[in-house]
């Protein structure tokens, strides 16, 4: 018995410290991944700017809780800024599901501000990618162009 006491003591240590690496790679912990960061910048007949950033801030490979924000701004006096919070989640490696929240503020050419409040659904797979969002204005202002 006194033969294998030290290579099961060895077998021993290292599965609890694979399995305490295992065991670390799946725990949820913040800011489990890299931000994303965008920007672009379109010339033509107007100009516009797009800046995309995007946080995960808790998670792990099955599952992030994340914010996101977004601006665009135009030369025709045109914006964009949106700030959201969600959840994606990953089935079985085989599907990406989601559930956010987005707040909108808007102003159109030229024209009024207004803010709109977006909650939504998303699934994606490798071949499909399908979004379900709900637009609930926020603004009581009303605008009607003239012709």
């Amino acid at each position: 018995m006194r033969y294998f006491a030290p290579p099961l003591t060895f077998l021993s240590l290292s599965i609890l410290l694979a399995n305490t690496a295992v065991h670390a790679d799946f725990s949820p912990r913040p800011f489990p991944f890299i931000p994303r960061a965008l920007g672009e910048v379109y010339f033509g007949d107007r100009t516009l700017g797009e800046a995309d950033a995007m946080l995960p801030f808790y998670g792990n490979q099955d599952g992030i809780f994340y914010v996101d924000g977004l601006g665009k701004i135009g030369s025709d006096d045109g914006s964009l800024e949106s700030i959201g919070a969600g959840y994606r989640g990953i089935h079985n490696n085989t599907f990406l599901w989601g559930v956010y929240t987005f707040g909108d503020f808007n102003r159109v050419d030229r024209g009024p501000r207004f803010s709109v409040v977006n909650p939504g659904l998303e699934f994606m797979t490798n071949l499909w990618d399908v979004h379900v969002n709900g637009y609930f204005p926020t603004s009581n202002k009303k605008f009607r162009a003239h012709s």
